[in-house]
Formats: C-alpha cells, structure tokens, sequence
C-alpha cells in the first residue's frame, strides 16, 4: 500500500516533526511513504470558471498535476496543516479547493490538466476508490483526538474543515490529532505526542 505525506506545516517544526513520526510508524506497520512538501509546487486557488465542469479541463498552469498523479496512487493520505489563521494554510486550501474537481464523487466529467491528453483517466476506478487519510494541526492548546469533535474550538473547526474538504473527494479522514509548538523537547517530540502519533500511523494502515 502507498501512503502521501503532505507537509504543509512551513514554519512549524512541531507539526513537521509529528508528520514524520506519523509517517515513520506506518511505514513500520508496512505502508510505502512518498513525502511532499507543498511549498514546492506551485499551486493556485480555483478561479471558479466552471470550465472543467463543463469538460473543458482546467486551464490554469501550475504544479497541480504532479500532486494529483501522486494522491491518485495513494491509498491514504497523511496532511499536516498549521493554524487556519496561519498564512500558510493558503496553499493547503487552494490544494484542497481544487482537489475535489478531479475525485468528487458525482462528476459527470473528466476534467484534463495542461500537458495531459484525455487518456489520463482521474476519474478511474483507481482514482474514485476511497482513500484514507491522519490529519494533523497546530493549535494553542493541544487536545489530541478530541479535536476530531471539538467543533467550537478553533483547532476543531481547522479539522472539520480539512475533513469536509476530504469527504468532497471520497477521501475518508479516519483519524487525526493536534500539536503545539511546545511538544518538541530536545528536538523530540515529547512522550504523549509522540505515542498518539504512532497510534494515528497504526490507525491509517489498519483501514486501508
């Protein structure tokens, strides 16, 4: 089974470190990791043209299609995404917003990307299949997998969000768990977080 990491946590050495512990156990447990990091590609938010709904394909230029090559593989998914008040979850939403284009469940259409011709099948058996996926945020106070229904809280409402996102693309989130900034000890993490994010590694291969 093939897993992406998805490192969209610049800056935030914490959450950089858990997705790698997250990661790390679930290749342990048997899983191939392809990491990304998501600042280098270039990715731009939706201009909601509605040209790909109408099967056009989408015409805007950029990295988007090396990404969905490599989720389209995957059978989870592992997204490590700050704060949403954190400006570098821009990129995360852009990803996420144009994401659901190629994988939504009811599309009628095959959306194309620049440089691919129609054979490039998104919209395949493989690509609609459900997928897996760990989400893990930053916050101000850490609350573990309690925040997966902690809708009131602001790191709760960050994962909803990523999770709705998800759903939009037949991507079932299965777990996830919040860092802060203050779980790195001696360049670890310290015990509790590091044992939940083995657990959230175990998590994801055991449903795929």
């Amino acid at each position: 089974m093939k897993i992406v990491a998805i490192d969209a946590s610049r800056g935030n050495y914490a959450l950089n470190r858990t997705l790698f512990a997250v990661a790390g156990a679930a290749e342990d447990a048997g899983a191939e990791i392809v990491y990304l990091r998501l600042s280098d590609y270039r990715i731009m938010s939706c201009l909601g043209c509605k040209l790909c709904v109408m099967g056009e394909g989408c015409k805007m230029e950029d990295d988007l299609p090396q990404l969905i090559e490599h989720i389209m593989q995957a059978n989870g998914i592992i997204i490590s995404a700050p704060d949403d008040r954190a400006r570098s979850s821009q990129p995360l939403r852009a990803l996420l917003g144009r994401l659901s284009t190629f994988f939504e469940v009811n599309s009628q259409f095959q959306p194309t990307l620049p440089g691919m011709g129609a054979s490039d099948a998104y919209l395949s058996k493989v690509a609609r299949d459900t997928k897996r996926a760990i989400i893990i945020t930053s916050s101000v106070s850490e609350g573990g997998i309690g925040t997966y229904f902690a809708p009131n809280l602001a790191y709760g409402a960050q994962i909803r969000r990523i999770r709705n996102a998800l759903a939009a693309c037949n991507i079932d989130a299965v777990g996830s768990m919040s860092i802060k900034r203050g779980s790195l000890r001696n360049d670890e993490l310290c015990l509790d977080s590091k044992s939940r994010a083995i657990s959230m590694g175990r998590l994801i291969v055991g449903k795929l």
